[in-house]
Order: C-alpha cells, then sequence, then structure tokens
C-alpha cells in the first residue's frame, strides 16, 4: 500500500511540474483560422527565432504560396490555415509543419504544439513585423 502511494504521488509532482513549466513557456490564447488568414495573408512577417536569435522575412502571398530567402537563395512553398487555426507550411519535399499562432501582450508568437496535450508547447518564433504586400522583392 505505502508503494502505489509513493507511485501517485510521484505522478501527482510530476504533472505540478509539468504545468509550472509549461505556463512560463506558452501564455496566451490561440487566434482562430480567420484571424490567422488576416494576420498573414498578402504580409511578410519579419521573425525573430526564439533560440537562435535569428532574424527571417516571408511573404505568404494570397495564392496559398510563401517565400523567404536562406543563406541568399529564395526558398518557396504552400501554406494553408488548418481548422483549428494552425498555420501550416509545406516545403517541396519536406513535411508539413503546423504551429498555433499566439497573441501575447503587443506581440505574436508561434508555438509547435505537440501531440500529448500535456506536454508543453515550444516557442518557435516571435513576430517582430508584419508589413503589407512584398516590400522585400521575396
Amino acid at each position: 500500500m505505502r508503494h502505489i502511494k509513493q507511485i501517485n504521488f510521484i505522478k501527482i509532482l510530476i504533472i505540478f511540474i509539468t504545468l509550472i513549466f509549461s505556463s512560463n513557456v506558452y501564455s496566451g490564447q490561440d487566434l482562430n483560422s480567420d484571424e490567422v488568414k488576416v494576420l498573414i495573408s498578402d504580409k511578410t512577417v519579419i521573425q525573430k527565432h526564439a533560440h537562435k536569435g535569428v532574424k527571417i522575412a516571408i511573404y505568404f502571398s494570397s495564392d496559398g504560396t510563401f517565400r523567404h530567402k536562406k543563406k541568399g537563395k529564395k526558398v518557396k512553398g504552400e501554406w494553408h490555415v488548418d481548422s483549428e487555426g494552425k498555420l501550416c507550411k509545406k516545403y517541396k519535399d519536406v513535411h508539413e509543419k503546423c504551429v498555433a499562432i499566439v497573441k501575447v501582450g503587443n506581440e505574436w508568437k508561434s508555438y509547435f504544439v505537440p501531440i500529448h496535450p500535456t506536454f508543453p508547447r515550444e516557442h518557435l518564433f516571435t513576430y517582430i513585423k508584419i508589413l503589407d504586400g512584398n516590400p522585400k522583392k521575396l
């Protein structure tokens, strides 16, 4: 009986620690599909990588394509917003990756959403600027 109580205590402790850390990683409300489309369609998003600090400009065309530069070369792919409001991007020959867009204060952030809901979300990018059209000629 004592062994079972110890296991239950450990489970509760793990859940508690996960909640503490995940609340520090993610806060805010996910944008819905219409809000994401309005935010990025026919816009250039200047975003900063959450861990590397690298900035990248991506143009999201209203036709469902996106373009940016990587190491001086133009890169393109396709984008759409799923029914849950996640922004999904697909490069040629690479699997699709989807992220939740969240407004936190006065900025937008993108988060990888894990399959299992108890795992914490991972902050990927912070949107620094959102410009109308394609002023960077991407």
